[in-house]
């Protein structure tokens, strides 16, 4: 069987071309390689900025959330004082009068009862 290179040297010339393929099929797999190693940074980097990202919001949705809750207890305090003085005035309004008859007497009770459990203040905690 006849080799490609027969004569003087033939040997090293079959090597030199098997080297030469094997450097073809390395040159091929280093390029691919660092295409995977490209396509791995991208995606680390995107990693990141994901990270960041949702840090941000979840930093933000925090900010919002003590927000909310310090406008809540300021709403409730405003509420109470203004019950506070709701029961200033029906306390005014139904002061009772010399005179008056019993069912009168009876009538001021039970409105005094719905007005007190109206504006009863509310516990307003943080």
């Amino acid at each position: 069987m006849a080799t490609p290179h027969d004569g003087p040297g033939g040997e090293q010339l079959d090597a030199a071309d098997d080297l030469s393929g094997k450097l073809a099929a390395l040159t091929k797999a280093v390029k691919h390689s660092h295409f995977i190693h490209i396509l791995m940074a991208m995606s680390l980097a995107l990693d990141i900025l994901l990270s960041v990202v949702l840090g941000g919001v979840l930093a933000s949705h925090i900010r919002l959330d003590t927000t909310v809750r310090n406008n809540q207890i300021a709403n409730c305090v405003s509420q109470n004082a203004t019950r506070v003085k709701d029961l200033a005035i029906w306390d005014a309004v139904l002061k009772p009068v010399p005179g008056e008859s019993a069912s009168t007497k009876v009538l001021r009770a039970e409105i005094n009862k719905l007005v007190i459990t109206k504006d009863t203040t509310n516990v307003c905690r943080p």
